[in-house]
């Protein structure tokens, strides 16, 4: 199954498992089979269709009532068309095409994904935010003296088809379902068609104009004379009206420049030429970034599935707020997965992370004190109460609620494991963010008016090392009071049990080290020399530390500094990926002991049995857990590859080939999936995920 989905929708049209039908997707988490995809060839009194319906598909009870009552034999699509074997059919998937190829004709889904202007003329917008793609299907009959039928429809589970059609409007033919979608061509005179009725089997072997409003079955045909190849072009809109998020009341942005569906479908169809060059070009445009097929393809997956998840409203004030939320959990633009997307994001639509973090600094900040454990002079542990400082909620509601000023849905006070607070992790994502805009942009007029937020996250991180300024090396100690009786955690919440706890974990840790290279730089760029040369000081600390921690027997650290453990863990590389692709090679290496360190650690990590899988070949984030993320493994990836200087299909054959049985095998049901058991390539939780966007630094590696 594989995403088509408009820019900003949060909305998509998904097939491509065969017998699965399709799922037409809006606000939804999970792939249903919402409907029989309905792409077919009628020639010589028969109808081959792709398999993209199942062959138990049943026409509703009305229909079946008065086939009945008029005596005549059912006549379904299962028992009147022959479904193609899959085997028969070839497929190319690319970031924004996806074509399926059989004799006598050829299925094309072109999916847009342009840039969204920051700010722009409405035409620009209007393109921009489209809520279609664009379906096409070919026939070539160019070998045969009798007409031929291509028919694109849809055969739906529930409720009734509405029927779009010449007499109602002009200038668009096709089906759809109340207000929220439309499948749709033009009703030219050279042989476009609707069918429309509760049994249209034997309509399209016929290829013959039908047209009864009843029923759940219905489509576009086109007549192809013999000698002949000719193109159906239909336009498959969303749309959603109204507020469409509470707590911030919101409607989709692309409202503003279309009416309804069928203006929706009605501009597709008149940019159908504009569309396609722009899904070449970009096709292009990764094809000659990065020649690996396999990359460009596991990239497409997940560019689709990212989108699959986006939204893009407009709230009541006229302010825009971006949102991606987290596939099958549904939170609001996680703040770990918005520091994780910045490799898609700076590439292509900068302005978002500046949105998502205007909202973050107005709405999701807070700031707390921080408890420290500590020894007294009698050698007893004890829990001192100090001021902490800013940081983070972790995401900005669940679905489609924005929670209340202040904290997100997810964290919990009084817990020890998932859903306690992450309060550390989620300052440091802060930190990725912050800079990562300015740092790629240049924009330092917005850096200057956030003067203070950035000044605060290096504040309330010195703060978390200890309050005593003396006393601190670099790693961040302290814990957040928000977690009451409980306990910090880190995003590897459900992964290795040593990796849960945030305080002393070597993720962590590494983490601290980036966000203050990374604030040094944002710093210098806004002409903050004191808050350059501290979050220096800091960067130096924690390489120093970290470099005395490193284990030269084990040739690794622990998975914790404090607790030990004896788990190999190679996410402590994921957080160098930000810095990699923001081109600070420079500031990394010259903490070199700490980088030979990285570089030892990777290797160590890298041995059979440690972390990849020695069932599958497949990369595990920890050698203690089973449970690996795509996401998370495609930045390791990265970064082996930048850090060592190597190529991981010629060091490491068996990783890149894993990813892609995670991905098309273990998730084919359900799109893209982030968790997955290496050594089973099953299918563990995270299903119809964003975060796999990750993929976007094989295509562009580093910010130009």
């Amino acid at each position: 199954m594989t995403h088509h989905a408009p820019v900003g929708a949060w909305a998509s049209f998904t097939f491509g498992l065969p017998s699965c039908g399709v799922s037409i997707d809006h606000e939804s988490n999970e792939v249903r089979q919402s409907a029989e995809f309905l792409v077919a060839l009628s020639k010589d009194n028969g109808v081959r269709a792709l398999p993209f319906f199942s062959d138990h598909s049943e026409m509703d009870p009305e229909t079946l009532q008065r086939e009945a009552a008029m005596g005549r034999a059912v006549s379904s699509l299962a028992n009147r068309w022959k479904i193609i074997d899959a085997n028969a059919v070839s497929r190319t998937l690319t970031p924004a095409i996806d074509e399926f190829k059989t004799d006598g004709m050829t299925l094309r889904v072109y999916t847009p994904h342009p840039a969204i202007p920051d700010g722009g003329s409405r035409e620009a917008l209007s393109f921009a935010l489209l809520p279609a793609v664009i379906i096409e299907l070919t026939v070539d009959n160019t070998q045969s003296d009798t007409p031929a039928y291509g028919f694109l429809g849809l055969a739906i589970k529930t409720g009734r088809l509405r029927t779009v059609d010449v007499s109602t409007d002009k200038a668009l033919c096709g089906v759809g379902f109340g207000t929220h979608w439309a499948f749709v061509a033009r009703p030219e005179t050279n042989g476009v068609y609707l069918i429309r009725d509760g049994s249209i089997a034997d309509a399209v072997e016929k290829g013959a104009p039908r047209l009864l409003h009843k029923g759940r079955e219905g489509g576009v045909a086109l007549a192809v004379p013999p000698r002949s190849e000719k193109t159906l072009t239909m336009a498959f809109g969303f749309y959603r009206e109204g507020n469409v998020t509470v707590g911030i009341e919101s409607h989709y942005a692309y409202t503003e420049y279309f009416k309804n569906v069928d203006e929706v479908c009605d501009y597709a169809l008149r940019h159908a030429d504009e569309i396609k060059r722009s899904c070449a070009e970009f096709d292009a445009e990764t094809k000659e970034a990065c020649p690996e097929p396999l990359r460009r393809e596991l990239f497409a997956q997940a560019l689709r599935a990212y989108y699959a998840n986006a939204q893009l409203t407009v709230s009541n004030d006229g302010r825009l707020h971006y949102n991606v939320p987290e596939g099958g959990f549904y939170w609001r633009n996680t703040m770990d997965l918005a520091a994780d997307h910045l490799g898609w994001e700076l590439w292509r639509n900068p302005w978002v992370v500046r949105n998502i973090m205007d909202l973050y600094i107005e709405r999701y900040s807070y700031h707390d004190s921080v408890r420290f454990e500590e020894k007294d002079a009698s050698g007893s542990t004890v829990t001192t109460l100090h001021p902490g400082g800013l940081s983070f909620a972790h995401d900005m509601g669940s679905f489609t609620m924005f929670t209340p000023k202040g904290r997100g849905g997810y964290e919990q006070a009084d817990v020890t494991g998932c859903y306690s607070f992450m309060t550390t992790e989620e300052l440091l994502n802060g930190a990725y963010l912050l800079t990562g805009y300015v740092i790629a942009t240049g924009d330092v007029s917005w850096g200057a008016k956030n003067r203070s937020v950035f000044e605060d996250v290096l504040i309330s991180m010195e703060n978390r090392d200890h309050y005593d300024a003396s006393k601190r090396d670099g790693i961040i100690k302290g814990e957040s009071d928000t977690v009451g009786t409980g306990a910090e955690i880190t995003s590897y919440d459900v992964l290795d049990h040593s990796l849960l706890r945030s305080r002393g974990n070597i993720y962590i840790a590494v983490k601290t080290w980036c966000s203050a290279i990374l604030l040094e730089r944002a710093f210098t760029m806004l002409g903050n020399k004191p808050f350059a040369e501290r979050a220096r000081s800091m960067a130096e600390k924690t390489a120093v530390t970290l470099t005395k921690a490193f284990s030269r027997e084990r040739g690794c650290w622990p998975a914790n500094l404090y607790e030990g453990g004896e788990s190999k863990v190679i996410a402590v590389l994921e957080p160098l990926a930000v810095a990699y692709f923001l081109g600070m090679e420079r500031e990394m290496n010259s903490h070199a002991e700490f980088i030979a360190c990285l570089k030892n650690h990777a290797e160590t990590c890298l041995r059979e049995g440690n972390c990849i899988d020695s069932t599958s070949g497949g990369l595990r984030l920890s050698s203690a857990s089973t449970n690996s993320w795509p996401s998370k493994g495609i930045l390791c990836l990265y970064v082996i590859e930048e850090l060592m200087k190597v190529r991981i299909e010629t060091r490491y054959p068996t990783l890149m080939r894993e990813v892609a049985a995670w991905m098309q095998i273990a998730a084919r049901e359900s799109t893209v999936a982030d968790q997955i058991n290496v050594s089973e390539r099953t299918l563990m939780a995270g299903a119809y995920y964003p975060r796999v966007i990750t993929s976007s630094l094989w295509i562009r590696p580093r910010m130009s």
